[in-house]
This record gives C-alpha cells, structure tokens and sequence, in this order.
C-alpha cells in the first residue's frame, strides 16, 4: 500500500519539521501498538498530530517533548542499571572467611564498648 502522505521537507533548508527523536519514538511505538491510534492515544496526543510528525509536516508539540524526555529518563535509568548492576548488590556472602573477619570485629568492638562502660560507670 503506497504512503498517503510523503515526508513533507522545509523549503527553506530541506529538512524535515519534526526531530529524530521524534520520529524514531513515534516508529516504536506504532510498532509496539500495532497502529497509529493506539501509539498516538499512548503518547497524550491526537492521531493527525502523531502523523504529521511522523511524516515531518509538523514540528514537535509540547505532548512529544514530554515524551522524549520520558523516554530519555527511561532509558538513562536503564542504562544505570545494566552498568552498576543492581542485581550483584542482593549477593549472599558465603566465604566462610569473611564471616570469620566479621565476627571478630563484631567481639572487638563488644569488648571495646563494654570496657568504656565499664570506665564510665566507676
């Protein structure tokens, strides 16, 4: 099926009105949601302004601006994630020497508290 509506250019420079951004977000979530009315619906936008962008006839409206940064915050959050590796922080230690070292810095700093209360006491 040929395209209703070819990707419209700016006269003035020959680019196109709406951002990168805004068209590759627009593209996944047409993607994700099988048709323009349900990804335009999802993005808090009307069908013809999620085409017209998508075609490069409009600019970005304040509603895919806020997308795109939704979607940058998404995205930084994840890559935070995959780097610093959340998961490795819920690690059960299980080397007994390290349990070993723990414990008897516990019994030192025990014994330490119990000898200033002594000292404070009499």
């Amino acid at each position: 099926m040929p395209k209703l509506t070819p990707p419209v250019k700016n006269a003035k420079n020959g680019k196109m009105r709406s951002s990168n951004k805004a068209r590759l977000l627009i593209k996944a979530r047409v993607k994700q949601y099988g048709s323009q009315h349900r990804a335009a619906k999802a993005l808090h936008m009307t069908q013809a302004q999620l085409n017209g962008m998508l075609t490069g006839r409009l600019k970005d409206t304040p509603a895919m601006k806020i997308a795109i940064d939704r979607a940058d915050t998404r995205a930084r959050r994840a890559a935070k994630r995959a780097w610093f590796g959340k998961d490795d922080q819920c690690s059960v230690i299980d080397a007994p020497a390290t349990l070993r070292a723990a414990s008897r810095a516990l019994a030192q700093a025990q014994s330490m508290i119990e000898m200033i209360v002594k000292v404070s006491e009499g």
